[in-house]
C-alpha cells in the first residue's frame, strides 16, 4: 500500500443475546443464511484502514450507541464479505 492512501473496506458488526444463539460460528452462518436471530443488531459500516484493533473498535461503538453490552450476548465483527 503507498503510504497515505487508503483503501475502504465494508465490515459489519453482528451482535445477540446469548438466548437466541450459543456461539459465534451459530451467529456468524445464521447472517450467511440470510436470517438473523430475534434480538440482534446489525451495523454495516465503512472504514478507509485495515487495522484488527480499530475495526473492532468501531463495531463496538456501535454495539454501545445502540444499548448492546458485552453481558449475556454474542457477537462477531469482521470484513462483510465474510458473512455474505
Amino acid at each position: 500500500m503507498v503510504q497515505g492512501s487508503y483503501i475502504k473496506n465494508d465490515y459489519v458488526a453482528i451482535i445477540a443475546s446469548a438466548d437466541d444463539v450459543e456461539s459465534v460460528e451459530e451467529l456468524v452462518e445464521m447472517v450467511k443464511g440470510g436470517q438473523r436471530p430475534a434480538h440482534s443488531g446489525l451495523y454495516r459500516f465503512e472504514l478507509e484502514s485495515d487495522t484488527p484493533e480499530l475495526v473492532t473498535l468501531v463495531g463496538r461503538g456501535y454495539f454501545f450507541e445502540n444499548d448492546w453490552s458485552s453481558d449475556h450476548t454474542v457477537s462477531w465483527i469482521g470484513p462483510e464479505s465474510e458473512v455474505r
